[in-house]
């Protein structure tokens, strides 16, 4: 409900017509006054109308180039004054109020929202309603689209980047997807840099009205192999060189049997014959203190999980070696969890893989 206050003043009387109009009679400057409210308003103007039941005008369009005629001229003059209050508009209805959202499934409307993007390469004149998203170093933002009630029939995805100011966000569309139909739309795209970037998804329509409700999902993947439990790499016993941990991110918060780690981390994958020892060695070539942990496949990927195994005794530089044995009576799978001790701790190493019996 819009706020309101009304004020009245005297009309204001002409003279005859002449080649110059004159305002016979003005009483005396006027002044509005009213208690402002930021916390349910985002800004006010004032309107007048030449009744107190209106209609009530913002401009004085209704003013200006008069046709002239021949006869006598009438216009409807300022009477009545009133100040509204405009609404803040819903969050995500601009790109000024977008909130700050990560990975999830987000149920949305674009009822009571305007139409602020629409971008010439794919043009999306509906109601829309924008998310601002980081994305990590190396990662792949995933978003999907659905429209969940009829009214909204045709749905367009776009990806903009958030590092632009609002007043040309719309020439930095990053990507979109607008298949033309009744379904959902997907779309992804990669931080292929070392330093975090924002983008702004909006949910858009093709189509000016009607505006509907949805469900948006958002996820983050890697592009770096072995950076998340889905992307493991698969190893066999030998020795692989020249690997890394620079520009991954911690993803696997430890439990129970654990070596402690809070740095970088990565994933490799090993099977190990029933009744055979594991030995995992980590031979740092770079300054760094490096954690060993294995973990069960089956308990972990992507959830957080107890450890088999864990090691963490040589410090900066140090070679870390862990063994495991396999009593299951079956193969087991397991994850090899290759980590930084610290925050940001980071490095190259070379990783061997031993199996006896």
């Amino acid at each position: 409900m819009k706020g309101l206050v009304s004020i009245f003043i005297a009309a204001l009387t002409l003279a005859a017509p002449a080649q110059t109009i004159v305002i016979n009679s003005f009483p005396g400057n006027g002044s509005l006054s009213w208690n402002g409210d930021a916390t349910n308003f985002f800004q006010y103007h004032v309107e007048w109308a030449p009744s107190v039941t209106g209609p009530w005008s913002a401009s004085w369009n209704s003013l200006t180039n008069l046709i002239a005629t021949n006869g006598t001229m009438t216009a409807s003059v300022p009477m009545f004054y009133r100040v509204v209050g405009g609404l803040h508009p819903p969050l995500g209805d601009t790109c000024e109020n977008a909130p700050t959202n990560g990975p999830g499934t987000y149920p949305g409307t674009t009822v009571g929202f305007a139409n602020d993007f629409n971008p010439a390469t794919s043009p999306a004149p509906g109601r829309d309603r924008a998310y601002r998203v980081t994305i990590p170093p190396f990662r792949m933002l995933g978003a999907t689209l659905a429209p969940t009630n009829a009214p909204l029939l045709d749905v367009v995805l776009l990806l903009y980047s958030g590092e632009a100011p609002c007043d040309v966000i719309e020439s930095n569309l990053l990507a979109a997807a607008d298949l033309g139909t009744a379904g959902a739309e997907t779309l992804d795209w990669t931080n292929n840099t070392a330093t975090p970037t924002e983008v702004m998804v909006v949910a858009d329509s093709f189509t000016a009205e009607p505006a509907g409700e949805y469900v948006l999902t958002l996820t983050l993947g890697s592009t770096l192999p072995g950076d998340v439990c889905e992307t493991a790499e698969t190893l066999v016993a030998g020795t692989a060189n020249g690997l890394t941990t620079v520009n991954y991110a911690r993803d696997q918060a430890v439990g129970a049997n654990c070596a402690a780690s809070t740095g970088a981390d990565r994933y490799f994958q090993f099977a190990i014959p029933n009744g055979q020892t594991l030995t995992t060695t980590v031979v740092p070539t770079s300054a760094w203190d490096v954690v060993i942990n294995i973990v069960p496949v089956a308990n972990d990927c992507p959830a957080p999980a107890d450890c088999l195994a864990g090691v963490d005794a040589a410090g900066t530089s140090g070679v870390e070696s862990v063994p495991y044995t396999n009593n299951t009576g079956s193969t087991l799978d397991v994850f090899i969890l290759v980590s930084g001790f610290t925050p940001g701790d980071a490095g190259t190493f070379n990783l061997t893989t031993a199996l006896t019996p």
